[in-house]
């Protein structure tokens, strides 16, 4: 996926570990967050895109990929798979040698239970001794859609699992007797299945200031556009401008966003200015309730008032000679789930590839 036009500049910066552009976002009281909840809870929106997916199936090595989690956090994934899936929260790095909570997924139904270890002649079954389930009669998972879920466990046992499509609690389970401190999360599935996991860092503050804004920015075009993606605390708000002279030029203001993310764009047409620093002053909307505050942006970059967003499609050879599977083939926006961008063909382009464009 790619924007056109397609524009690189050192302004731009995801804030992703071991990302050359932290450095250069170094600032005082504000850090990159890589270890809070809010760094695992389920990613709807374009950021999404860029998690990577595992393919899992009995032909991989069980439980080779895992995932630390920690107590109380929200763990985001999404998954698709023609068949049967399965989730554990463990102890420890393999359920077969530590316990877990166990979720085993098909297309209509949920089962949870509770495992000291698993047997290894388990192979992809239906634990019968499952303590709860959960039954629907639409799909939960599909082989043509992602399905999105949040799981998690608190430090009194409760264990809950969000179905996100639904915005519904499938399974909420409150071990009472000897509960289970997970320190991973692990997936398997006999057929083949698709997942993404969410992790992301940001940059945060809790401090109310003015800060320059990451590095000196300079811009190619006459009309300043940044994209970026910014949450504030219910008593917290945030203003982005810049300094012509001895004059503030506000580019944006955000309000409370309640702690969750949305995706923004600071815009001025005829910038006076080639080279510039951005600034952000961070305040409390009503001083006399302040306690901590939270203020967080991500994945800047320079954007274009015009721009198209690009995904492409490249296809394996047994899709290509099948051209029913090439006629049916669809996109699925992730945090737009009733949108389907239109599909263009084009067969000047070598390679066979078809991708879907849309407009920002």
């Amino acid at each position: 996926t790619k924007y056109l036009p397609n524009i690189q500049n050192d302004y731009n910066c995801k804030f992703s570990p071991s990302d050359k552009c932290n450095i250069r976002w170094a600032l005082r009281n504000w850090q990159i967050d890589d270890s809070s909840s809010k760094t695992k809870e389920f990613l709807g929106d374009s950021r999404w895109e860029d998690l990577p997916t595992i393919f899992l199936s009995k032909k991989v090595k069980d439980f080779e990929k895992r995932f630390s989690v920690e107590v109380a956090h929200k763990n985001g994934f999404s998954v698709r798979s023609s068949g049967p899936v399965e989730v554990f929260l463990c102890s420890g790095w393999n359920p077969r040698n530590y316990p877990c909570y166990y979720f085993h997924i098909n297309k209509f139904e949920i089962y949870f239970s509770k495992i000291h270890s698993l047997d290894n002649n388990t192979n992809y079954t239906t634990s019968p001794n499952y303590i709860k389930n959960y039954k629907s009669f639409s799909k939960i998972i599909s082989e043509d859609e992602w399905r999105n879920f949040e799981v998690s466990v608190d430090k009194d046992g409760k264990v809950v699992l969000v179905d996100n499509n639904l915005n519904r609690v499938v399974i909420e389970h409150n071990d009472d007797t000897d509960p289970i401190t997970p320190m991973y999360l692990l997936m398997r599935s006999e057929n083949l299945s698709a997942w993404k996991v969410s992790e992301n860092q940001f940059m945060f503050t809790k401090t109310a200031q003015i800060s320059r804004m990451g590095p000196q920015l300079n811009t190619p075009f006459k009309d300043l556009c940044v994209s970026l993606f910014v949450g504030t605390c219910s008593n917290c708000e945030m203003t982005f401008f810049y300094m012509n002279g001895i004059n503030r030029n506000i580019l944006k203001h955000i309000g409370p966003t309640n702690g969750t993310w949305i995706e923004t764009k600071l815009k001025q047409e005829n910038m006076p200015l080639s080279k510039f620093n951005l600034f952000v002053e961070t305040k409390f909307i009503n001083s006399n309730e302040a306690t901590e505050g939270w203020w967080a942006y991500d994945d800047v970059r320079i954007c274009h008032e015009n721009e198209v967003k690009v995904t492409y499609l490249y296809l394996t050879p047994e899709i290509e000679d099948n051209q029913g599977a090439v006629d049916n083939i669809s996109c699925q926006l992730i945090n737009k789930p009733s949108w389907r961008p239109i599909k263009l063909e084009y067969d000047e382009i070598k390679g066979n590839h078809i991708f879907f464009l849309q407009t920002d």
